[in-house]
């Protein structure tokens, strides 16, 4: 499920299925940690729309790992910057499906005011927030780095299918499904059971059956 609202709804869909859900936002936040070495009361950014900020999702899961989530202040002048920037008929990356220099510079201004407010990194936490972000990145603008939910969740998908030593984190969530304990087993496999560190897209799998490299599909 790579919708990050939807994810308000997570427990009654994995009720609701026999198969194991992975959780976007819980993996997402223990990647971070792993990958940028995170300590207890480090504030970490979230730019989302109103609607996943409203939730909570983001700001319960950095707080399970003591971390301090920072945001714009719901319906304030930033927070009203991003959703223009996402959804403006006008200039907004969803509403005419490109970047622009007015898009651009709302977010821009939401990521200097969640800097100011203390935060090391930025997560973007709505699928459109990463094709402003890398844009800002790419000209230098972003004093900050920033993570994308959506390439972790694709990378920890493509490492639990092909990557050597993955199945072991597999066959737990599994369990955790007939045992009726998978939201422990998403926790467990987002609190370092499973190597995020490892996590890649390569050219090429090693396939699980044999020693021989087989070319990516």
């Amino acid at each position: 499920m790579v919708c990050n609202t939807a994810h308000a709804f997570y427990e009654g869909v994995q009720k609701a299925v026999d198969v194991p859900l992975l959780h976007l936002i819980r993996i997402s936040v223990g990647a971070l940690i792993s990958k940028y070495g995170l300590e207890e009361g480090d504030s970490i950014g979230v730019l989302a729309t109103s609607g996943t900020l409203e939730t909570g999702l983001y700001h319960e899961a950095l707080q399970q790992r003591n971390l301090i989530p920072v945001s714009p202040q719901l319906h304030g002048m930033v927070q009203t910057g991003v959703m223009e920037a996402i959804y403006s008929s006008e200039f907004g990356v969803k509403g005419i499906n490109r970047p622009t220099e007015e898009s651009l510079l709302r977010i821009k201004q939401a990521v200097e005011d969640l800097e100011e407010r203390g935060a090391k990194i930025v997560i973007a936490g709505c699928t459109e927030l990463p094709l402003l972000l890398s844009e800002l990145e790419q000209r230098g603008d972003l004093k900050i780095p920033w993570v994308n939910p959506l390439r972790i969740m694709a990378e920890t998908v493509w490492d639990l299918s092909y990557h050597q030593g993955a199945f072991a984190a597999l066959s737990a969530l599994e369990a955790g499904v007939a045992a009726g304990k998978l939201h422990e087993s998403i926790i467990e496999l987002s609190e370092g059971e499973f190597d995020f560190e490892q996590l890649t897209l390569p050219p090429a799998y090693r396939s699980p059956d044999t020693s021989a490299e087989t070319p990516m599909p």
